[in-house]
């Protein structure tokens, strides 16, 4: 009803505006020792980050996709920013007001030149319907084990780890980006849902 559950408690009055940084503070307060250091995750993203600028998209707090990255090992690629709720608002990434806000935050005017990776449907249905080339992350659903099936998807690969392999880099640093719609992106945005 209210796009997000804290959105719907400062609506209903439960908290008030001083009460969201404790929200997101409480909430984002978890264990994150089951999450292990991801080294060939961090050498695909680095062939990615040769070719376009990357930013981190969460629905998350900031704080959370910081310690979120720490855990995988890739904190310190060179990110050039982390778009997080607050900067959207408190939105969700299923209003298109969130990526017309993080394509505000990263200096971008033509939305055809962002890709963005997500592990959720409805993200990538939104990130489409605000002019996105979309990659869906995941091939079946973790509750059900159901193909997943996305239209709105330009391409479907498994894992972020297949992301090198789609923008056409192959393994090789400093490839020039391939010409095809998804890989002419000018900012790739992934999700950093952890």
């Amino acid at each position: 009803q209210y796009g997000t559950c804290l959105k719907g408690l400062l609506e209903e009055g439960i908290i008030d505006a001083a009460g969201v940084e404790d929200f997101l503070r409480e909430v984002h307060d978890i264990d994150y020792s089951d999450i292990a250091e991801d080294t060939a995750l961090k050498a695909v993203l680095e062939l990615v980050f040769d070719v376009a600028p990357c930013w981190v998209f969460t629905a998350s707090a900031r704080e959370h996709a910081q310690r979120c990255l720490r855990a995988v090992g890739v904190d310190a690629l060179p990110w050039r920013g982390i778009i997080d709720t607050r900067d959207c608002g408190l939105e969700s990434k299923h209003a298109i007001s969130s990526f017309e806000a993080a394509m505000k935050i990263a200096g971008v005017t033509d939305a055809t030149g962002c890709l963005f990776a997500d592990d959720s449907v409805k993200n990538v249905r939104s990130a489409k319907k605000a002019g996105w080339t979309t990659v869906l992350v995941g091939l079946y659903d973790r509750d059900t084990g159901a193909k997943i099936e996305c239209p709105e998807a330009d391409a479907h690969v498994a894992s972020l780890h297949g992301l090198a392999d789609l923008l056409g880099l192959n393994g090789h640093a400093k490839a020039a980006a391939p010409t095809n719609g998804a890989a002419a992106a000018a900012t790739v945005v992934v999700d950093a849902a952890c």
